[in-house]
C-alpha cells in the first residue's frame, strides 16, 4: 500500500517545481515518508524563455565557464535526470547541484550569476609621483 503525493508549486522566478512525496506504511500501520530511491523528487519546469536563455548560454563562447556550467545543471535537472547523474555529467558534487538548483528556484536566472567574492578589493589607482 503506497501512494505518491504530487504538488506543482509556482515560484517567484517564473518556473514551477514538482514536489513529490511517497508514503510507506510500517508493519504496525504507521505512515512515514520515503525518498524515491535514485530518482530525484526535485523537478524544474522551465518557461520557454528560461530554456532558450540557458541553451544560448551553452552555445556562447564569451560567457564565463561557471555560468555555463550552472545553466547546464538546470537544464539537466529540468530533463528529470537524477542528481547523481547531473553531478557526474557536469563534474561537480551533488551538494553543489542542490545548491544551484535551490538558488535558481529562489532567484531565477539571476541566482546563477556569480556573487562578489571575498578577495582583495582594489581601490582607485593613485597617480604616479612626478620626480
Amino acid at each position: 500500500m503506497r501512494s505518491v503525493a504530487r504538488l506543482l508549486l509556482p515560484l517567484a522566478s517564473g518556473s514551477t517545481v514538482l514536489w513529490q512525496q511517497k508514503e510507506a506504511y510500517s508493519p504496525d500501520g504507521e505512515v512515514f515518508a520515503m525518498t524515491r530511491g535514485r530518482t530525484t523528487t526535485l523537478t524544474i519546469r522551465l518557461t520557454p524563455t528560461q530554456r532558450r536563455t540557458l541553451l544560448a548560454w551553452q552555445r556562447a563562447t564569451t560567457i564565463r565557464a561557471g555560468l555555463a556550467r550552472r545553466g547546464r545543471i538546470i537544464l539537466l535537472v529540468a530533463e528529470r535526470r537524477s542528481i547523481a547523474e547531473v553531478a557526474a555529467t557536469v563534474g561537480i558534487s551533488r551538494h553543489f547541484v542542490y545548491k544551484w538548483v535551490q538558488r535558481f528556484l529562489q532567484q531565477g536566472l539571476a541566482g546563477l550569476a556569480d556573487k562578489p567574492g571575498r578577495g582583495y578589493r582594489r581601490g582607485p589607482r593613485q597617480p604616479a609621483l612626478a620626480g
